[in-house]
């Protein structure tokens, strides 16, 4: 055989060995082949949508308003405005639309309320009105923004946020413990090898604040307003933990290898995503919707722009960061039992 040949099969074989390496060869394209042929009937007919029925309204009108809804969006039936308007803040909705008179889809008495902070839905709301004033002609619609506007850069400040600890988490854990690989056995025996992580762990919210910090200072001096309470810090903090012990069981579980890295930046791209930092879920896809729900991120990203832009109290939001508290202990409690076989694995 030609020396090309083996060179080639030596290549390939190289390429079997590493089983992460197969998983992104495999994993990749199917995952984003399966995004992009999703989009062909995706936005807005997926956004989902609160309706709030005036006490008048039959059977059938019911069922003619639903018709409507569906052209252009997910209609969910609610059964208050209040009920609906929470879930606005909740992001489980993107519009509500109230019936307060129903005559007939044209002689009826319309209310559309939308959400001033999220930047991207508002103007697309602002068509949603316009559709329905040319579908209902004669119909009396009144469009109702509820919380104050923000700008852009302002909106997509939780989500730079929430990047910025991903990337400490996920880049400089896991970085910092593959370049320590070789003296793990020494830390063993000084008797901090448990020690060494956790402080690794601890330390990294206090750079992202430290990096937050950093970012306030740009946006006072491009004067744009900002303001974080501690809501925003808390969650934000939760989640450099999470991603910080996500990075370093990553680490771990493929043995402290360089290529430990490469898998978390292309999980760093799928949370970006899937979690809607800087574009909102409702309009992905609903198959994505739902996977996204699944992510403790997606309830993070939430709740860092509620905490920041919306006012209304932490009550409304306890499910979301219940999720958040959980993941983290259960994702500390994974990281104390694999950490353990680290050092056996460090050294085969």
């Amino acid at each position: 055989m030609p020396p090309i040949f083996d060179l080639f099969v030596k290549e390939v074989k190289l390429i079997a060995r590493r089983k992460s390496i197969l998983f992104f060869l495999i994993f990749i394209p199917l995952f984003f082949g399966a995004i992009s042929s999703s989009y062909k009937s995706a936005v807005p007919g997926d956004t989902p949508v609160a309706i709030v029925l005036a006490e008048n309204v039959s059977q059938d009108d019911v069922w003619a308003i639903m018709t409507l809804a569906r052209t252009f969006s997910n209609p969910h039936l609610v059964p208050n405005l209040t009920v609906a308007l929470n879930g606005l803040q909740r992001e489980e909705y993107y519009v509500v639309i109230e019936v307060r008179k129903f005559g007939g889809l044209e002689a009826g008495e319309y209310v559309v309320y939308y959400d001033r902070t999220m930047n991207p839905v508002a103007s697309i709301s602002e068509n949603l009105i316009r559709l329905l004033r040319i579908e209902l002609k004669g119909a009396r619609i009144e469009s109702a923004g509820i919380n104050d506007k923000v700008s852009l850069p302002m909106f997509f400040l939780p989500g730079i946020l929430l990047f910025i600890s991903m990337m400490v988490g996920f880049e400089l854990v896991a970085d910092n413990t593959i370049s320590e690989k070789n003296v793990f056995p020494r830390l063993r025996l000084a008797g901090v090898f448990t020690e060494n992580f956790v402080v690794r762990v601890i330390i990294m919210p206090l750079l992202v604040l430290v990096q937050t910090l950093l970012v306030l200072i740009i946006y006072h001096l491009m004067n744009v307003k900002v303001s974080i309470d501690i809501g925003v810090v808390t969650i934000l903090v939760l989640n450099t933990l999470l991603f910080s012990l996500l990075g370093l069981l990553v680490t771990m579980l493929l043995r402290f290898e360089p290529h430990a890295k490469t898998f978390l930046h292309v999980l760093m791209g799928f949370i970006i995503f899937i979690s809607g930092l800087f574009y909102p879920v409702g309009f992905f896809p609903e198959v994505l919707q739902r996977i996204a729900r699944l992510t403790p991120t997606y309830y993070s990203a939430v709740l860092m722009r509620a905490f920041m832009f919306r006012p209304g109290g932490v009550s409304l939001y306890f499910d979301y960061i219940a999720i958040n508290v959980i993941s983290v202990v259960l994702l500390s409690i994974v990281v104390l039992i694999v950490h353990g076989r680290a050092l056996k694995w460090s050294v085969q």
